[in-house]
């Protein structure tokens, strides 16, 4: 028996589309050796055009904090704890708007199957019975295949 695919990776980054106000940011990463995390006044104010490669640092970053994901392998699912699954939920709302700003067009579609889910699990308190919308399933997939094809991640069994 093979353990399906979970959907942390979705909650991680399906977050994007539905509009519950939350100001919370993930801090950014720190500096590498030799190199500064500050800035210069010279360094242009306006934002770059979104690329994967910033999704999917955020994508790693809360699956990593949320303790599902070590050095972009995802954790067996059987393994996985409510917890951790909770904190993949609010880590993802908390930051749902620069997930948005940085969702590649290829899975924008999925986050927005994803996100509502997601808010209507916290709403709900986690409630067992918080059904997962139509569509769900394949917006899962399509974002969970997406991380391993474009981001490096690895479902471990």
């Amino acid at each position: 028996m093979t353990v399906p695919r979970r959907w942390p990776l979705l909650l991680v980054a399906a977050l994007a589309l539905v509009a519950a106000g939350c100001d919370k940011t993930i801090p950014p990463a720190p500096p590498t050796a030799g190199g500064s995390a500050q800035t210069s006044a010279a360094t242009p104010t306006t934002a770059p055009a979104p690329a994967a490669a910033d999704y999917c640092t955020l994508a790693e970053r809360i699956s990593t904090e949320s303790g599902v994901m070590v050095n972009k392998h995802f954790i067996p699912l059987r393994t996985e704890t409510l917890d951790m699954f909770k904190a993949i939920v609010n880590l993802t709302l908390a930051v749902k708007d620069q997930l948005a700003a940085s969702v590649p067009d290829d899975i924008r579609a999925a986050f927005a199957v994803a996100l509502p889910y997601f808010q209507a699990l916290k709403d709900a308190n986690f409630a067992s019975n918080v059904p997962p919308p139509a569509g769900f399933v394949d917006a899962n997939k399509a974002i969970n295949d997406y991380g391993v094809a474009h981001c490096g991640f690895v479902f471990d069994q």
